[in-house]
């Protein structure tokens, strides 16, 4: 199954945020979700949501971005629920 282009997925609001984020870009600007400072061509770069997902928190590297990602959704882009029982497994004490 196809995730789409980042336009299509993330929509036309997103997108123009993004240019000007990168645009307004200086390499070794620190990311927005690690810190540590950012090098290479801008179109490595992400631009990170907040955890809510309601805003943006700036350029970040896809490394932190796409992992900090994956912590919260699964394969198909939908939000993991919290494990309600973390050790399923009780009775081998």
């Amino acid at each position: 199954m196809s995730r789409g282009s980042r336009g299509t997925r993330y929509g036309k609001e997103h997108e123009r945020i993004r240019r000007r984020e990168v645009a307004a870009y200086r390499p070794g600007q620190p990311c927005a979700l690690g810190g540590e400072p950012l090098y290479g061509p801008p179109s490595r770069l992400d631009l990170a949501h907040n955890e809510a997902g309601t805003g943006y928190l700036g350029l970040a590297c896809r490394v932190h971005n796409r992992g900090a990602a994956g912590a919260l959704t699964d394969y198909h882009g939908r939000r993991k629920d919290a494990d309600p029982e973390p050790r399923p497994w009780r009775g081998f004490d």
